[in-house]
């Protein structure tokens, strides 16, 4: 007789070649051109419990494989579950269920060692940890943070961290350099353009001026803003100077030609600066000229003004 590989066949015997015998309520069953499932359908119907109880021995071998392939407990020896008892479709006589033997995996020895992570993930991850630092203005010292260095390892024992020397001397420039690429194939579709400017002195009196830029993208049709820089500068505010440190600016990224209109606050020193190029427009700030109107204003109460100053820092 041909050995019969499904499961069912461990509640069924065989007559001959058309029927097979229920073991448990001992009704002939017909499996003609050896399909099953009128067997299947008769041990549903029939016998719930047993159709039922079949399922359970695959779904605690499964449970075992995955608890042996824990990275943490390898070794742990972990409770059988116990092999459910069935009831017989028969009210006076009880049965055990005839089970095919599995053998449970063996834990792989390589699953105990750390593998090497693959050199584009690398390098994926350290751009994802570069713009993180640069993006939420986190310190370098970050990576050599221990706490964080045992969580990325619980996440991936096979990344490093980099030292806080490659992310200043390597992450973080070539991160610049694609950056700067991104923002000129960008500039590359605009066709006219207008800047933004300003400049401060910090607390440590260190002068810096920055420069954005607007404009329409010709292609995807939408408002597009860049920072091409915030500068430390160092010579004086007056606005020749100013103009030379903006032509300067605007060529490094190449787009003179299509600089249009200046938006910034109405102090002498910018105006003209801007006025030596005649081919920018200034346009004056609004909110700075309403705080101007606003100041103004106020210098014609001034001496009510102080009065109620003087009462808020009494109470």
């Amino acid at each position: 007789m041909e050995k019969k590989s499904s499961d069912i066949w461990n509640h069924f015997s065989v007559i001959n070649n058309e029927k097979a015998k229920c073991s448990y309520c001992s009704n002939p069953i017909s499996y003609k051109g050896g399909s099953t499932t009128n067997l299947t359908k008769h041990l549903k119907r029939k016998d719930y419990v047993q159709y039922e109880a079949r399922k359970i021995p695959r779904l605690e071998m499964v449970e075992q494989n995955l608890d042996e392939h824990e990275p943490d407990e390898p070794n742990e020896k972990r409770p059988q579950t116990s092999q459910p008892q069935t009831l017989s479709c028969q009210p006076s006589t009880t049965t055990n269920i005839n089970t095919k033997k599995t053998r449970p995996l063996q834990t792989r020895v390589d699953s105990y060692i750390m593998k090497p992570i693959s050199l584009n993930k690398q390098k994926i991850l350290d751009e994802q940890l570069a713009i993180m630092i640069a993006k939420e203005f986190q310190p370098f010292s970050l990576v050599e943070n221990e706490e964080l260095k045992k969580f990325v390892h619980l996440l991936n024992p096979g990344y490093k961290l980099p030292s806080r020397k490659t992310v200043s001397k390597s992450l973080l420039p070539q991160l610049l350099n694609e950056t700067k690429e991104r923002v000129k194939n960008n500039l590359n579709n605009a066709q006219f353009i207008a800047f933004t400017t300003d400049g401060w002195t910090s607390i440590n009196n260190d002068s810096f001026v920055a420069v954005t830029v607007h404009f329409i993208h010709t292609t995807e049709c939408v408002l597009k803003s860049f920072l091409l820089g915030c500068f430390n500068f160092e010579k004086s505010h007056s606005s020749n100077n100013l103009s030379v440190f903006l032509k300067d600016c605007f060529n490094e990224w190449n787009i003179s030609e299509k600089i249009k209109v200046a938006v910034t606050d109405n102090a002498a020193n910018i105006t003209a600066a801007i006025k030596m190029n005649k081919n920018w427009r200034h346009i004056p700030c609004l909110a700075h000229t309403i705080n101007l109107i606003a100041q103004a204003g106020l210098e014609e109460i001034n001496h009510v003004y102080k009065k109620d100053k003087k009462v808020v820092e009494f109470f």
